[in-house]
């Protein structure tokens, strides 16, 4: 796993998002007030980080319970590319595997948790309420239709991915190339989604598929956190497993049938020159495969995982018959 330096990432944290907005602005029609839009939600979350991290230091100094030293591994592969959590707890010092403070991490996934919710809702609800039906009748109107909703979600996310960019500078154990490759990544198609373009699909693969790391980021809290408190052990394996659940479902089986049907619409398009961005629509197509590839591999570990857990439940009971 290659890691970043600090000045590397405060480098990469501001010239990635005036990238990613020159790139946008590059394509016809992408409003360049979308980043006008975005730096309000990252005010908010860097403010809700802050009132989390207070919050939750506050609640851990006032803790009565004193625990020994002791370290907690966390071998289930998460969806930020990491692939453990460990936790080191001792007098005066309670970090993460890299040294980033264990109230800085509880609160960037309790921040990650809120936004994930958020637009889990508000695509959900465009299923149901018809906003996607209206733009589900041809290859054009998926892919050039406007949605109120799903210019909701590309305000959002590009703000938030702002601050998953912002929080890697901070946060030792996300700083990666993987990591940080993919928040970039998602940053510059959330600026292109305002042109707009692929609100159908935005629905999707932003609002609904959100659902996934919802539940992972309650099992990463609780893996935090275990170490002193017995509550958040016995969730632990619960989120572990419902979050394997929901992963593989939306994430492995869902999410490759719908990047099937994007791709047949914008190579439809290409080829009847119908295409209005064809610049977009390129990149867009990379960038969905490389991210269907990595929905793949993330769900390969968390299978391991759930083998390997069931392999890891089934010894005691040898053992004992």
């Amino acid at each position: 796993m290659v890691h970043l330096s600090r000045s590397n990432l405060a480098l990469a944290s501001v010239l990635a998002p005036a990238s990613a907005f020159a790139f946008a602005s590059a394509v016809e029609d992408a409003p360049l007030s979308a980043l006008a839009d975005a730096w309000p939600i990252l005010v908010r979350c860097i403010l809700g980080h802050v009132g989390l991290m207070l919050v939750v230091k506050q609640a851990i100094a006032r803790s009565s319970s004193s625990s020994p030293k002791r370290t907690a591994t966390d071998a289930f592969p998460v969806g930020s590319g990491e692939t453990s959590r460990e936790i080191t707890t001792s007098s005066g010092s309670w970090t993460g595997t890299r040294g980033t403070p264990i109230e800085h991490l509880v609160a960037y996934n309790l921040t990650v948790f809120f936004i994930d919710i958020a637009c889990a809702c508000i695509g959900i609800r465009a299923a149901f309420d018809g906003s996607a039906a209206q733009l589900a009748g041809s290859p054009v109107t998926r892919l050039y239709g406007a949605s109120s909703a799903a210019a909701t979600l590309g305000r959002l996310s590009t703000g938030c991915e702002l601050y998953h960019t912002l929080a890697c500078v901070c946060i030792r154990e996300n700083r990666t190339a993987a990591v940080v490759g993919h928040h970039l990544v998602t940053l510059l198609l959330a600026t292109l989604t305002c042109a707009p373009f692929v609100h159908y699909y935005c629905l999707f693969f932003v609002g609904v598929a959100s659902l996934a790391t919802a539940p992972l980021c309650v099992a990463d809290i609780c893996a935090l956190l275990r170490p002193r408190y017995p509550l958040f052990e016995r969730l632990h394996s619960p989120c572990r497993a419902l979050f394997a659940i929901v992963f593989l479902i939306l994430r492995v089986a869902i999410w490759p049938c719908v990047s099937v049907r994007f791709w047949m619409d914008a190579l439809w398009t290409l080829v009847d020159g119908t295409a209005r961005l064809p610049f977009a629509t390129w990149t867009f197509l990379v960038a969905n495969l490389l991210l269907t590839g990595l929905q793949l591999v993330w769900g390969r570990k968390v299978v391991l995982g759930l083998v390997k857990a069931l392999r890891a439940g089934k010894k005691p009971r040898a053992k004992a018959a």
